[in-house]
């Protein structure tokens, strides 16, 4: 199991420290970073996003598609506010239907991204009142993804399945 670090990033570091948590939740200056998931090559990676992500879910994968990096851009935003404890593992191989795309299930490896409740100080700023209490589905070429919320909208787990190269 991995922990996420919380960063605080404006691209000017003096005035990240100097933020109130109040301010880097306003202005969706955090970052949560899992910087070395996997010892792959990090240089031969590629980065992967998921249109209509409703996590600001950023990853490296290799070219074998095993991650290798993850980002949770702006949390305040789409998962909860505060100084978010997340927590990374790794639930190994399994199927997973993609999303509304006619065929057989997908071969996956599933990582979870896990939400102290404790480190939510409150619901997500700009979260669709519609998603706010769901756990809307997005996909990508070859990731699903799916955000599981409380009532008032926070993130409780982030399920992240990565399809494995010819699965």
């Amino acid at each position: 199991m991995l922990h996420g670090e919380f960063c605080v990033d404006t691209g000017d570091t003096r005035r990240d420290r100097a933020l109130s948590p109040e301010e880097v939740d306003e202005g969706s200056h955090g970052i949560i970073a899992f910087p070395a998931v996997t010892a792959a090559a990090v240089d031969a990676t590629t980065t992967v996003t998921v249109e209509d992500d409703p996590a600001g879910v950023e990853l490296d994968v290799t070219g074998r598609y095993e991650l290798a990096r993850l980002w949770l851009l702006s949390p305040s935003l789409t998962l909860g506010r505060g100084a978010l404890v997340t927590t990374l593992r790794d639930e190994g191989e399994h199927e997973a239907a993609p999303h509304g795309t006619p065929g057989p299930p997908w071969r996956c490896h599933r990582w979870v991204v896990d939400v102290d409740p404790a480190s939510v100080t409150g619901p997500p700023l700009h979260l669709p009142p519609e998603e706010a209490a769901a756990s809307r589905p997005a996909q990508g070429d070859r990731v699903l993804l799916t955000v599981d919320r409380r009532e008032d909208g926070a993130a409780r787990r982030i399920t992240i399945d990565l399809r494995v190269l010819g699965g």
